[in-house]
């Protein structure tokens, strides 16, 4: 299903909304008020089960206590338009497809163009994870952090509960999500500024729908409301890919830790400048080793270079064109899968990696002695370092 059909979405949230123009109100219009009890407060899934509690119900769906169950008239009858009044399946927020039902996405939908308006003070990450995926999004306006923490969790009770908002009943990925919702789970985990997120399945098919809603989720965030416009086809599923794929992930971490306790080491005992020889002669041969006890090719690379030993393969070129901030699969000739996986930069690598002027003497010395040619400096702590690439022989 492409999402050439999503257009017929924005037209139902056009007409929920009364026939008004969508607008995207900044902050200071949406204040990022809380859900009450009387709107559509819905407790977060437990971070355990991913089990949602009951929400509140909706004062406005619910205009006489002898309706609450099937909604004004006759039981279970339908309404003029041919929809179920506020009652089938629960008033307002939950279940209730007639006016209720609608009333109760009004404060979703509000804080949704809310977030649109101010998306470029929303930061999100996605780590790919063998098993589903983590996302991290999160804001240093506190408003806008008070409402990722709140948003979130209300979006994805929604998925668990079938009870989409109008965009998210025509995509694929939602509607896939929405009829595998029992073979996840969900983590939620507070920051300071916002929210992780950890989504897990034991089943490869969900592995690639989270990790897809999680890329979709960032795209919206970065694109706004024109990702609706955006083609898109969800991946055709294969066991064997999708086994490959997790296990690139698999090498993607096991080398990560490697390299990381590693300079880990060096740097409490030697210092940082001691980092920039470990890095000059034992980072290819770790790559070389996860490489052999994982059963694949792997390698790091990157836009701004420091050890030019690590161009990026022929088939990864193409890629960083449009450099990708979420992980990336390919469909490599020979039956092969690569991967490209982002490396964030940690906050012990920006005493190597920092802005020019933050670095110490020894450092700019011993990067001058070992890569004449340094380009991979300039960063902060979170900035996208560049990519692990990893090749996987398909079985």
């Amino acid at each position: 299903m492409k999402t050439s059909s999503l257009i017929a979405a924005l037209l139902s949230v056009v007409l929920f909304f009364g026939c008004q123009p969508a607008v995207e109100p900044t902050v200071s219009e949406t204040e990022y008020a809380p859900a009450d009890a009387t709107t559509n407060q819905v407790a977060s899934p437990d971070a355990a089960t991913g089990d949602a509690e009951p929400a509140a119900t909706e004062d406005v769906a619910v205009k006489d206590e002898e309706h609450a169950e099937h909604g004004p008239g006759e039981e279970h009858e339908h309404g003029p338009g041919g929809g179920h009044g506020p009652g089938m399946g629960g008033p307002g927020f939950r279940g209730g497809r007639g006016p209720g039902g609608m009333a109760g996405m009004r404060p979703d939908m509000t804080t949704i163009h809310g977030m649109f308006g101010d998306r470029d003070k929303i930061r999100r990450t996605v780590k790919l994870r063998p098993d589903g995926a983590e996302a991290l999004t999160e804001s240093d306006v506190e408003k806008i952090a008070a409402f990722i923490k709140q948003h979130v969790p209300n979006m994805d009770a929604r998925v668990l509960e079938n009870n989409p908002l109008p965009p998210m009943t025509f995509h694929p990925v939602f509607v896939q999500l929405i009829k595998n919702s029992d073979k996840y789970t969900l983590q939620y985990e507070e920051t300071e500024k916002g929210v992780k997120v950890t989504y897990q399945s034991d089943d490869p098919y969900v592995v690639m729908l989270v990790q897809e809603h999680a890329k979709l989720v960032s795209r919206f965030i970065r694109n706004g409301m024109e990702e609706i416009h955006t083609e898109y086809e969800l991946p055709k599923f294969d066991e064997n890919i999708a086994a490959a794929q997790a296990k690139a992930i698999t090498a993607r971490d096991a080398l990560f830790q490697k390299l990381s306790g590693r300079l880990t080491e060096v740097i409490t005992a030697d210092g940082p400048a001691a980092a920039i020889e470990v890095c000059s002669r034992e980072a290819a041969q770790l790559a070389e080793t996860v490489g052999e006890e994982q059963g694949v090719k792997i390698g790091r690379t990157a836009l701004k270079l420091r050890n030019p030993n690590n161009t990026a393969p022929a088939w990864v070129q193409p890629m960083l064109e449009s450099p990708p901030s979420e992980g990336q699969f390919v469909n490599l000739e020979n039956d092969t899968v690569g991967a490209l996986l982002p490396i964030r930069l940690q906050s012990k690598c920006v005493t190597c990696h920092g802005p020019q002027e933050t670095l110490q003497e020894e450092i700019k010395a011993k990067l001058a002695e070992h890569y004449p040619n340094d380009a991979a400096t300039g960063f902060k702590e979170g900035d996208l370092r560049g990519w692990f690439w990893v090749e996987v022989a398909v079985k």
